[in-house]
């Protein structure tokens, strides 16, 4: 049985969030990093908690187990990715995304936050269409507001179940998994889904419509500003599953070691819907590859970093464009191509 008929892609507009040039939360993580009140951690210290282990690869920090002095690894990393250098260089990155798929044919559009750069937004605007838009509120407090973190990535923002979007978060301040489109990837009727998700409203539903759910375990995300401060790679275990696979066409692009990890869901996937398996090239995965842009049947925007994964790729017949630049900056913040782009 084939359950992935139907696979047809016409996109024809896309959305770009540009990174936010003030927000209460933000604003509140990166004094804590300066004052010291997410300080980086001892090394030797971190490596003997639970749910972190050091091995050949790096230094693995299992989210799921981790206790709750290690989680300080996720503020640290939130301090330093609202820099406002860094900040500045994710939506240099992304400018020049919105650029590209301009060039390429596509309608793509900018919300206009209220929390952007008037600038950026202006530069954005010779090449998109700038809408307003008022962000959602998780949390007030002493007359601040506390807007999402991944506002800026409106791929986490909501998914399109074929038929309308599932948003994440609900004018009620309600949560909707499933709206995180990180933790999907879906081809035809089919869909790759964090393990998180099993037991979610919308999947179920989607479930009872015709739609086959494979369910995936984390994957292991580099940190490369963490890398950096602490003197060896590091990762933190996402649920992001697009960040490890992407499917294109009849094709699967995964990494190496997220694959050994989800080996019997995976090939049960490969095997159902005649899918052929491509694998990340060595010493590429850190630029999660996987994590392209499908822009149509047989084809993709890959983050121009990734030289061998676009020649693999282009060797089996499929499209692949590289990015006008490499996204680095979006990369330490810890999303690739795809996280960055929705649909309209």
């Amino acid at each position: 049985m084939r359950f992935c008929d139907g696979m047809s892609l016409k996109r024809k507009a896309f959305v770009i969030s540009l990174g936010k040039a003030h927000a209460d939360i933000e604003v509140g993580a990166y004094k804590a990093y300066k004052e010291g009140r997410a300080p980086i951690p001892d090394v030797k210290k971190l490596v003997a908690q639970k749910g972190v282990k050091e091995t050949a690869k790096g230094i693995i920090v299992d989210t799921r187990r981790a206790s709750e002095n290690t989680s300080g690894l996720l503020k640290v990393v939130s301090a330093m990715v609202v820099h406002p250098l860094a900040i500045q260089r994710q939506n240099a990155e992304r400018l020049a995304l919105i650029k590209q798929l301009a060039e390429l044919g596509f309608r793509v559009a900018v919300p206009n936050l209220k929390l952007n750069s008037p600038k950026m937004l202006s530069r954005a605007s010779k090449h998109a269409k700038v809408f307003s838009v008022n962000p959602p509120v998780i949390a007030e407090h002493n007359g601040m507001k506390e807007y999402p973190a991944s506002i800026a990535w409106l791929r986490d923002m909501w998914v399109h179940d074929g038929k309308k979007r599932v948003m994440r978060y609900s004018k009620n301040k309600e949560v909707a998994p499933f709206g995180e489109g990180g933790m999907s990837v879906r081809f035809g009727k089919c869909v790759f889904a964090s393990d998180k998700l099993r037991n979610d409203a919308s999947v179920k539903k989607m479930s009872s419509q015709g739609f086959r759910f494979y369910f995936l375990g984390d994957g292991e995300n580099y940190y490369s500003s963490l890398s950096k401060i602490l003197r060896r790679k590091t990762y933190l275990t996402m649920d992001h599953v697009d960040l490890f696979v992407g499917v294109v066409g009849r094709t699967m692009l995964v990494e190496e070691d997220f694959y050994k990890s989800n080996q019997g869901v995976l090939r049960e996937a490969v095997r159902e819907n005649k899918l052929k398996v491509l694998f990340v090239p060595k010493g590429e995965s850190d630029f999660h590859p996987s994590n392209f842009l499908v822009l149509g049947d047989n084809k993709v925007l890959v983050d121009r970093q990734a030289k061998q994964t676009i020649d693999l790729l282009k060797s089996q017949g499929i499209e692949a464009i590289p990015t006008r630049v490499p996204m680095r900056a979006n990369l330490a913040a810890g999303g690739g191509v795809r996280c960055i782009v929705n649909e309209l």
